[in-house]
């Protein structure tokens, strides 16, 4: 199969939530990303939604976004799909601009995930989906600041991960507060 720039849509939506780039054939690619799902605890915003599909019985629907002729510059065009998907909000999961290997995303590319990522645009902090609040957050940063308190506590404390925790207390995730 030639390159292609393919899209993972929600069967529930039917919106786009995922853009890849593949030379192999889709259901194939499918397959992986459904197996990376399974099989890895890897904590990345896609693998996340494709398991809340899982759970539901569901699998989403790929399709081709477009044709790659050979020699095109395959990571400009993933790269223009994926901003496209932005400007269009489409609730991408993608976690980078896209052509492999990209670790810092610009500063629109942040602030639109984050726009995406919350409940609501006014920023009062609650996210879909999220089991804490921004109040919360703020309380576990204080909390584990003052140095009596493990991730592990925190985490039984408000029923999560204790990863998650880590990933609040060290600001990777809820960013904006």
């Amino acid at each position: 199969m030639p390159d292609c720039i393919y899209a993972l849509v929600d069967p529930r939506s039917n919106e786009i939530r995922y853009v890849g780039k593949t030379n192999q054939k889709l259901d194939y690619r499918l397959t992986q990303h459904v197996h990376r799902a399974t099989h890895t605890k890897s904590n990345q915003h896609m693998l996340n939604w494709l398991r809340e599909l899982l759970e539901k019985d569901m699998i989403p629907e790929v399709s081709v976004l477009e044709v790659l002729s050979p020699g095109m510059d395959w990571q400009a065009r993933e790269r223009f799909w994926i901003a496209h998907g932005i400007a269009e909000d489409w609730p991408l999961t993608n976690m980078t601009e896209g052509g492999e290997g990209i670790v810092n995303p610009s500063a629109e590319l942040r602030q639109a995930r984050s726009k995406r990522m919350m409940g609501n645009p006014g920023g009062s902090g609650y996210r879909n989906n999220a089991k804490l609040t921004a109040e919360d957050v703020d309380a576990i940063r204080t909390e584990y600041a003052r140095g009596s308190i493990s991730y592990k506590e925190l985490a039984q404390r408000y029923g999560v991960h204790y990863s998650t925790i880590g990933y609040v207390v060290q600001h990777k995730t809820w960013t904006t507060i």
